[in-house]
């Protein structure tokens, strides 16, 4: 029996910067990073999603729908990047 965990928007777009087609790989990738995090907000939201990913079943982790959420935007929709000098 899978237990299904539930993400956050937030954690989903977490993952979404890392490697996402395995779930080892992606948990192998944040754990890295994890110790060069000193946001202690962005550190929980890692713990946690690493959390649920430890517990998430390769099957359900398969099912995630792993594309970012831009929060405000549609998705069809160009998000304004800042310019660089």
């Amino acid at each position: 029996m899978s237990k299904t965990m539930n993400y956050t928007v937030e954690e989903i777009n977490l993952m979404c910067i890392y490697h996402t087609d395995d779930r080892y790989i992606l948990i192998k990738e944040m754990e890295a990073a994890l110790p060069f995090v000193r946001d202690v907000e962005m550190r929980i939201l890692m713990t946690n999603t690493l959390n649920k990913l430890y517990a998430t079943s390769d099957a359900d982790f398969d099912a995630l729908p792993l594309s970012p959420t831009w929060e405000g935007y549609d998705d069809d929709e160009e998000i304004p990047l800042p310019e660089t000098s």
